[in-house]
């Protein structure tokens, strides 16, 4: 339904309305009503702009170079034909439609697929000899161009041709007060390179290669010099937030694989390292696809304003080193890192202190993906309660670009890490989480559960026998004592167990124990206190020399704001017969101040 069709629709709704509450009965007032209403519809369509549905710079081109040599209809209707075939929507007035459908831009920014009119200063729907419109192929920097347009000489043949204009001298030559303005109504971020010798504005650096150019296949390509190859695109101003990546088809011929794609944004308008991702290509001259990830790098943000690739380090001296480039596109991706299996231990019985969580990752991407955090989370089955975290045992990793490393099935990387049992965890089934996310955003790559994934069973009672066990009575008379001296008996070798370190960091309590005796501990507790309360333990079971670190959220201490003291206690049992029976525990004063 269209937008004059619905208004007549709500007309005979009223009118349907209307009549039951004022009982009209004449037919020529109940079309008037809808005569009026149809009316302030159609007066509020003209007041609608029409919106440019989404196209690219790259489809009006492709369109528009398609005319070349036919006879179309004049310079405006031309680029109104050529924009709206291409998947835009544009008006057909003189300049108001450009304004709607898109931008205005500064030449300087007018770059291949841009519309370039001149027209009237001030006067926005008035025509004027001298004025006309194009689309630009190439931007020569000195107000010059390359263009595709229609019915450019003073015939008025509608013939669309390819060729050098000078808008500027076309404004100053008319005695009217016209003017050359820049227009954008597509997306600058799809490069085919479909039309030889025309470049689609990327530039290459004379310091660092022989030379580029875009074949008849169809393929960008750059010769390297020796230090340094690289090849550019400025004046993009894309939104960040609709791109993640870029992905190109390429085949290099360069002594080396190691790529890198810089980048610069409108706040930070120059090519640095500190906006750069690195990526791996191969160097043996096949065409091949790559994507690079570019939605985690931390200063991916705001608008996109240039993207520069570097396919090599360097070229050669002498031989084939050749770059090519079939195409370039910058997207929002869909693919992602992903678990694509997971493990945990399966029975955990108590005296077990901490859980081991496995992961097997995918990147599918042709870059390191960075600063992965691998998230943990358990929940108890019985009660269905929230998930538990164990915030400071979270690992931070790097996924490897599509590489198997130390993984059991392929294009999947292993990883461990560890959670440490919360002592409020009962007996009873528990669920798992395993999340992979962005630790810099926070954003959640993949997440996967499992239920009924471990078991903490009731601890089993140790029953000791106080009975000691008689000696038996010996069967003759003792040997009589020698005068020989009584040797010093051996002391027996036992553990000793202290605290040796205790510190916060980054919102978790750390604590080393360490065996400083002669004797393996065996398996005790060490118990942690918040303001005299125990609020978690954790078993540890030490080799004389051998230390165990710990390190617990302060979520699990309840502390509060003012000053807390948190202790660390080594077998708070006092289970374990040690040399020392004193040196057992470390407290610190902790304050959110």
């Amino acid at each position: 339904m269209g937008i004059l069709e619905l208004y007549i629709c709500l007309a005979l709704q009223y009118v349907v309305a209307l009549e039951g509450e004022t009982k009209m009965k004449d037919t020529k007032n109940k079309m008037k009503n809808v005569a009026l209403i149809a009316t302030i519809g159609i007066a509020l369509m003209m007041l609608i702009p029409l919106v440019s549905a989404t196209v690219s710079n790259r489809d009006i081109v492709n369109t528009a170079v398609g005319y070349e040599g036919q006879a179309i209809c004049q310079c405006k209707c031309f680029v109104q034909k050529v924009v709206n075939e291409a998947g835009g929507n544009l008006g057909n007035d003189y300049t108001q439609c450009y304004l709607d459908a898109g931008t205005e831009i500064q030449m300087n920014q007018a770059m291949w697929g841009d519309i370039i009119q001149v027209s009237h200063n001030t006067d926005l729907e008035g025509f004027y000899d001298g004025m006309h419109t194009m689309i630009i192929l190439e931007n020569y920097g000195d107000k010059s161009f390359k263009v595709v347009d229609s019915n450019y000489n003073t015939v008025s043949d509608s013939i669309v041709r390819i060729g050098d204009r000078t808008p500027y001298d076309l404004a100053a030559d008319s005695v009217h007060d016209l003017g050359v303005h820049f227009y954008r109504l597509g997306t600058t971020d799809h490069w085919d390179f479909n039309i030889p010798t025309y470049t689609q504005e990327w530039e290459a650096s004379a310091s660092t290669v022989v030379s580029s150019s875009v074949a008849p296949d169809g393929r960008y390509r750059i010769d390297p010099k020796e230090n340094d190859p690289w090849t550019r695109i400025d004046n993009l101003f894309l939104n960040a937030n609709d791109y993640n990546a870029i992905e190109i088809n390429m085949a290099s011929n360069c002594p080396d694989g190691n790529a890198r794609i810089y980048f610069t944004t409108e706040s930070s308008p120059s090519y640095s390292e500190s906006k750069m991702v690195e990526f791996e290509v191969s160097n043996y001259g096949d065409w091949s696809d790559y994507t690079i990830y570019m939605g985690n790098h931390n200063l991916w943000k705001g608008t996109i304003t240039g993207i520069r690739i570097d396919p090599a380090e360097s070229g050669r001296s002498s031989g084939v080193d050749t770059v090519g480039f079939d195409y370039i596109k910058i997207v929002k991706t869909d693919k992602k890192s992903t678990i694509l299996d997971r493990d945990l231990d399966y029975f955990i019985y108590e005296g077990s202190d901490t859980l081991t969580f496995k992961y097997w990752i995918n990147n599918p991407f042709a870059n390191k993906i960075e600063d992965v955090r691998l998230g943990a989370q358990i929940r108890s089955v019985n009660s269905q309660s929230n998930w538990i975290d164990d915030w400071s045992s979270d690992k931070v990793v790097t996924l490897e670009s599509g590489t198997c490393k130390g993984c059991s099935s392929i294009d999947s990387q292993y990883f461990v890490r560890y959670f440490n049992l919360p002592l409020s965890a009962g007996a009873g089934y528990y669920d798992a989480h395993w999340v992979i996310l962005n630790h810099n955003t926070g954003i959640w790559y993949d997440n996967k559960e499992k239920a009924n994934a471990f078991i903490i069973n009731e601890p089993q009672p140790v029953i000791v026998d106080p009975t000691p066990t008689p000696t038996p009575e010996p069967t003759s008379n003792p040997p009589a004592p020698t005068s020989s001296p009584t040797p010093t008996p051996t002391p027996e070798p036992k553990p000793d167990l202290i605290i040796s370190e205790a510190q916060i960091i980054n919102g978790a309590f750390y604590s080393t124990t360490k065996n400083i005796g002669n004797a393996p501990s065996g398996s005790c507790w060490t118990g942690f206190y918040a303001n005299g309360i125990l609020k978690a333990r954790m078993l540890t079971d030490l080799n004389p020399g051998e230390t165990k670190r710990i390190g617990l959220s302060l979520s699990f201490f309840d502390v509060t704001d003012g000053d807390d003291e948190i202790k660390s206690f080594a077998d708070y049992q006092n289970v374990i017969n040690e040399i020392d029976e004193t040196n057992n525990e470390i407290v610190i004063i902790y304050s959110e101040d």
